[in-house]
């Protein structure tokens, strides 16, 4: 599952605007899994800035696997 959305699928339709939704929302959690949608050329753009930015403030990639920690987006219904 995932727990930070990029808004690419919704009313984010810039690269600034999805970089600001991924810094805004990795900022609330501890362990991020980001949703983001790579057929959206906004959101490619957007990891130009958002990739540098994540790693000269401390944040790491890793890929998910089996015993990754779970995260798990809230319901909005």
């Amino acid at each position: 599952d995932w727990n930070v959305s990029s808004g690419d699928a919704g009313g984010a339709k810039t690269a600034s605007k999805v970089f600001r939704n991924l810094k805004k929302g990795v900022a609330k959690k501890k362990t991020s899994v980001v949703l983001c949608h790579s057929t959206k050329k906004y959101t490619v753009e957007a990891m130009k800035d958002f990739i540098p930015w994540a790693l000269e403030n401390g944040y790491t990639f890793k890929v998910l696997t089996k015993n990754s920690p779970t995260a798990h987006h809230g319901i909005s219904n």
